[in-house]
């Protein structure tokens, strides 16, 4: 008996953390899912971009600083985002999706807001924070891709996504 109430105890946290708000997904675990079948990973990076809120990243300090914000710009090798004001130390940001991939440390969930904790070359600790779920699944899926099978070709036409 006493079985039964502990498992339905940690069934109940377990269901209070992953619908009250709180959840993660498994990064030590995470296998890339395929692409929806006829999309192009740029495309799927561009498109899961629209939903990106903020990033943020620090320059040695132990978690970004939340106020700097950028302006973030998907290519073929990667993404780069330069901050929206000028700072006087720092530089812009670049991860390669091989960095992005390699560098992925965490992905939590809170209040609707889905945040990619990245540490990149530099050591720096960027965060993605993510409007959805499925935007965030799609950019580490389709960095998944892009990391494994870089574009030949270099679509030049890429918009520029504003936070």
């Amino acid at each position: 008996m006493s079985r039964l109430i502990g498992g339905g105890a940690l069934a109940a946290l377990w269901a209070t953390l992953f619908f009250g708000g709180c959840a993660t997904i498994d990064v030590y675990h995470y296998e890339p899912r395929p692409l929806p079948q006829g999309s192009q990973p740029l495309a799927v990076v561009s498109w899961s971009l629209q939903d990106l809120r903020n990033v943020i990243w620090s320059y040695g300090e132990p978690d970004p600083d939340p106020s700097r914000r950028a302006t973030v710009v998907p290519g073929a090798a990667g993404i780069s985002a330069s901050p929206n004001v000028t700072l006087a130390a720092g530089s812009p940001l670049d991860l390669s999706y091989a960095d992005i991939i390699n560098g992925v440390r965490m992905v939590t969930q809170m209040s609707g807001t889905w945040n990619v904790y990245i540490y990149d070359g530099r050591g720096r600790l960027v965060q993605l924070e993510f409007a959805s779920y499925a935007a965030a699944r799609l950019f580490l899926d389709a960095s998944a891709e892009l990391a494994a099978h870089p574009p030949a070709v270099v679509d030049t036409e890429v918009a520029t996504i504003k936070n």
